[in-house]
């Protein structure tokens, strides 16, 4: 992202700020000056302070990591890769484990949301805009190789990239994931693919339904939260996407977990608060129906009176120091329980 300016009669565009990366343009009252805040993945944030036209006037401050360093963080890679399509540029970012070898094997994590609202993978450094950053760096902590990045239908990329995904939600982006996991994982020996999981929230519960079962061979773990399980449960944002089910029922159809379930090979865990109104809880039962129905095996935790900002409606009970670490404690211990990352022991990892 870049500061630009333009006519208002879009005669002319001129970009003002040069820096690779992520900006977060401020505009002085007086309009003559700019503070700019800009990072990338692997560079932390720099403030400068620019005239109006772009040139530096000073820079005001460099973030300082060394304590971040010394604690072991390693800096994630940005990647490319190929969608399904074989032909299509995807951009995402790897986030690695403390105490990184590139000669041992790590389990890999794909940390999904890619919803058609916005984008997820990080192109500034971590906490300037991408919450997935932050939830893949916590995954790496525990020995993963965490995977984030954006499939066909995302936004940002243009009419073309954008309208994939329209009347076709849930289609094309898995297939999407697994080939770039698949091709970036081919000159880096150290993921290890027969050990790949998979775990989002809201929609990136109802993509992490979508991996463990279009791509069963694939992802062997799944922890799903508060999943928007099924188009027909999800209304009007759903509709403004996939048109309304009676013009596009094959679409829909395509597009439901609840009638996948036969596909499930891998663990999966749900994750769902029964106040939850943006993804009513009734449509994970609706999911673990359609499993038993399959004769499938099913982890649940149902959160009672939670809603989808893992909140309560009420006052927390005494005791529930944050719901949000409940969630991640509970997320965690079921991935390394089942991914196995060396060194690791999933009843030591806290839930509060």
């Amino acid at each position: 992202l870049h500061l630009g300016r333009a006519k208002a009669d879009g005669s002319t565009f001129e970009q003002l700020t040069t820096a690779t990366g992520t900006h977060q343009p401020v505009l002085s009252p007086s309009k003559k000056f700019v503070i700019d805040t800009h990072s990338t993945v692997d560079r932390p944030q720099t403030v400068d302070l620019l005239r109006v036209d772009g040139s530096l006037v000073k820079t005001l401050a460099k973030t300082d990591i060394d304590r971040l360093e010394a604690a072991g963080w390693i800096k994630p890679e940005e990647f490319t890769a190929t969608a399904a399509d074989g032909e299509t540029t995807l951009h995402g970012a790897i986030f690695f484990p403390p105490g990184f070898y590139s000669s041992k094997k790590y389990p890999v994590i794909d940390a999904i949301y890619n919803g058609p609202q916005t984008i997820t993978h990080p192109n500034g450094f971590i906490g300037t805009g991408s919450f997935m950053a932050v939830r893949a760096l916590r995954r790496a902590q525990l020995g993963f190789v965490c995977v984030v990045l954006d499939s066909r239908g995302t936004p940002g990329r243009g009419r073309a990239f954008h309208e994939v995904g329209y009347g076709h939600m849930g289609q094309h982006e898995i297939p999407d994931h697994v080939a770039a996991i698949r091709e970036i994982a081919a000159d880096r020996p150290y993921m290890d693919l027969d050990r790949v999981g998979i775990t989002g929230y809201s929609y990136g519960g109802y993509m992490t339904l979508r991996g463990m079962l279009q791509a069963p061979d694939f992802y062997k773990v799944g922890v799903s939260g508060a999943p928007a399980v099924d188009h027909m449960d999800m209304g009007t944002f759903q509709s403004m996407i996939m048109g309304w089910p009676w013009d596009n029922p094959e679409g829909y159809a395509a597009g439901s977990n609840p009638l996948a379930a036969a596909n499930l090979e891998g663990h999966l865990l749900m994750i769902h608060g029964t106040s939850d109104i943006n993804a009513p809880f009734a449509t994970t039962m609706k999911m673990v129906d359609a499993l038993i129905r399959a004769g499938k095996p099913v982890d649940l935790v149902a959160i009672p009176e939670m809603d989808h900002s893992r909140g309560f409606n009420n006052a927390e009970p005494t005791g529930v120091t944050s719901l949000a670490n409940y969630l991640d404690g509970a997320t965690a211990r079921y991935l390394v329980e089942h991914l196995r990352p060396e060194g690791v022991d999933y009843r030591d990892i806290p839930l509060q």
